[in-house]
């Protein structure tokens, strides 16, 4: 077992995603036992700390990323594949979320599955993909594209 699961209760919010995100790469190159006992502990404290929040008795870490540029995330010229984008995607659906920003923003992400979550990544890409089409930014045609195929595939694959 990795000594690093004892010292996870403690990590601040940002070192935790980081550690996560870095488990997650693991398993994506091969399977590991010692990062799935990571992420699977960082999902528990995740939990225990927006039910402290709910109950105004945890405050978070401020990042300077929101939820989707916390898991990698990336769209465009500098962006991630089609697969790679989907699976963040699930993750995110289907995953425990760390707090980000404030136990409030996180809250607004809902349980793990639910319809909450659901309409919040949609609200979320749909926003993204408004805010560059608007502005007619140059040099954002693929992230414009990317953004509706995981739109369609969010659509598609969780409603």
């Amino acid at each position: 077992m990795p000594k690093v699961l004892e010292k996870i209760p403690n990590m601040n919010d940002n070192d935790l995603l980081i550690l996560f995100n870095n488990a997650h790469n693991i398993l994506d190159k091969f399977s590991s036992s010692d990062a799935e006992a990571v992420i699977d502990k960082i999902q528990k404290v995740w939990r225990e700390r927006l039910q402290l929040a709910k109950k105004g008795k945890y405050k978070a870490t401020t990042p300077s990323i929101g939820m989707l540029k916390s898991f990698q995330y990336a769209v465009g010229n500098d962006g991630l594949p089609q697969k790679k984008r989907q699976k963040i995607l699930d993750t995110i659906f289907y995953s425990d979320l760390p707090v980000i920003g404030s136990p409030a923003y996180t809250i607004e992400w809902g349980e793990k599955k639910s319809k909450e979550r659901y309409f919040k990544l949609v609200r979320t890409i749909k926003s993204l993909l408004s805010s560059a089409t608007s502005s007619n930014r140059d040099g954002w045609e693929k992230a414009v594209i990317e953004w509706r195929e995981d739109l369609q595939y969010i659509e598609k694959k969780f409603s």
